[in-house]
């Protein structure tokens, strides 16, 4: 008899790799072989069926604009390459985004990858863990050479994505079936960034950012140390107030759920 890694390993073969036949998995079954390979046929057609769903549930714009029997067939296909390192399967598809927006049949679709992009992050804000917002007199107790080196965690709610286009508003006129929006989206506007987010009803909120805002908070949600993000943001009034305005606007959104302090560069010569 095979030892139970031999078992799993030519199972996931089976159920998720390109090997059709379910040699040896049905000669180590109990019963005829004949009748161990359908029984597994029926495991097979449902581990698929589960993972499709999943992305059917993570996508639903992206399948609606693809069609869905073309989406089905291509989310199979990515199953069977990128299988779910977890049963939790809210968490399962990041990559599906960029391997849909490769596909020789989409390379028409220019706003196919952002729209997917988006998907992703909306469904990471719908299902994010609750978590409290950061204490902001934890930073008040910090001097001023500490609260340089601070690095902020974001929200595992809270997103920022740079879309070429109003892809946005192409998410939400798919989902409604409004034909008529959909005809007044102009592909080569729109660009710019965007910010998704949970709301306290649990509702999914798309903000569009202005340009610096976007920019810098994409820094500050990364982790990137507060020194760096305000040297970043340039010279000048302006850009000072617009890295303050990002982290304010942050802080009071309780976007921002804790920190780190990072090691400040050594200056000179290393010994």
């Amino acid at each position: 008899m095979p030892s139970l890694a031999e078992y799993q390993q030519a199972m996931h073969a089976y159920l998720l790799a390109a090997q059709e036949a379910p040699e040896p998995v049905a000669g180590w079954c109990a019963g005829d072989t004949p009748a161990s390979a359908a029984r597994l046929a029926i495991y097979r057609n449902t581990c698929s069926a589960v993972l499709v769903n999943a992305l059917r549930l993570n996508y639903p714009a992206v399948r609606h604009v693809l069609g869905g029997e073309f989406f089905d067939a291509q989310a199979a296909h990515f199953a069977r390459r990128e299988p779910p390192a977890s049963a939790y399967l809210n968490d399962y598809g990041e990559r599906f985004a960029p391997f849909v927006a490769a596909l020789p049949a989409t390379a028409s679709l220019s706003y196919l990858a952002d729209l997917a992009r988006l998907e992703w992050a909306v469904s990471r804000a719908l299902h994010a863990p609750d978590l409290p917002a950061l204490d902001i007199q934890r930073l008040q107790a910090l001097d001023p050479e500490q609260l340089a080196q601070v690095s902020f965690r974001a929200h595992p709610a809270v997103h920022v994505l740079a879309l070429q286009g109003p892809v946005e508003r192409i998410w939400q006129a798919v989902l409604a079936r409004d034909e008529a929006a959909m005809r007044c989206i102009d592909l080569s506007a729109g660009s710019g960034w965007v910010l998704v987010e949970r709301d306290p009803a649990h509702a999914v909120q798309i903000v569009r950012l202005p340009d610096a805002i976007g920019r810098l908070s994409k820094q500050l949600f990364a982790g990137v140390p507060l020194h760096v993000v305000f040297e970043s943001a340039g010279d000048g009034l302006r850009a000072l107030q617009d890295a303050q305005a990002a982290l304010a606007g942050h802080l009071a959104g309780a976007r921002l759920v804790d920190f780190a302090l990072t090691t400040p560069p050594r200056e000179g010569p290393a010994p």
